[in-house]
C-alpha cells in the first residue's frame, strides 16, 4: 500500500506505515493466556476432554474421553478460513494409522547421557520441547538434545 493505514486495535490507534509488510503472528494467537491456559506449558492433555474420572482399562477410559476443539481462529496446525488445508482431516487420521501401526508392539523412549538420572532425563527432555521458535511453524530449536530408543514389547 502506498498509503499509511489506521488499524484499531484493542480500543487503540496503530498507524501501519506505507509500504510495510504485515503479517500476524500465529504463535501470538496460538499462545495468548486469553485462549490457552499456561499456554507455553508443553501439556498434551489439554486435548482430551474426560467426562468422569479416569478408570482402569482402556477401553472405559476411551469410552469417557473426547478430543477438546479449540475455539475457531485460536489454533491453525492446518491454516484456517477459506485458505486452510484442504487435507487436514486426510492427514490427521493418516498420521494416527501410520503411527500405530509404525509403534505397534513398541515403545519410545528416551536415551539417557551416560550417568543421567531419571529425573534429569525428564527436565531435559521438558527442556527441549519447551525450547520453541516460530519460523514457518512453531519447532523446537534443538530437537536433536534428545535421543530416542525404539524397543519392542515382550
Amino acid at each position: 500500500m502506498e498509503n499509511s493505514q489506521v488499524l484499531r486495535v484493542c480500543g487503540r490507534n496503530v498507524t501501519i506505515p506505507p509500504n510495510t509488510f504485515v503479517q500476524g503472528s500465529l504463535l501470538g494467537v496460538q499462545t495468548h493466556p486469553r485462549h490457552w491456559d499456561e499456554p507455553l506449558v508443553w501439556r498434551p492433555s489439554r486435548w482430551v476432554i474426560r467426562s468422569q474420572p479416569a478408570a482402569a482399562d482402556l477401553a472405559a477410559r476411551l469410552d469417557r474421553e473426547t478430543v477438546f476443539t479449540p475455539a475457531q481462529s485460536t489454533y491453525f496446525p492446518w491454516s484456517d478460513g477459506p485458505q486452510n488445508c484442504p487435507g487436514a482431516k486426510f492427514s490427521q487420521v493418516e498420521f494416527v494409522a501410520v503411527l500405530a501401526c509404525l509403534l505397534r508392539g513398541h515403545r519410545v523412549g528416551a536415551v539417557p547421557e551416560p550417568q543421567e538420572s531419571e529425573e534429569r532425563l525428564k527436565e531435559r527432555i521438558m527442556a527441549t520441547v519447551n525450547d520453541c521458535d516460530m519460523q514457518m511453524l512453531l519447532r523446537m530449536r534443538d530437537a536433536d538434545r534428545i535421543r530416542l530408543t525404539c524397543r519392542q514389547m515382550e
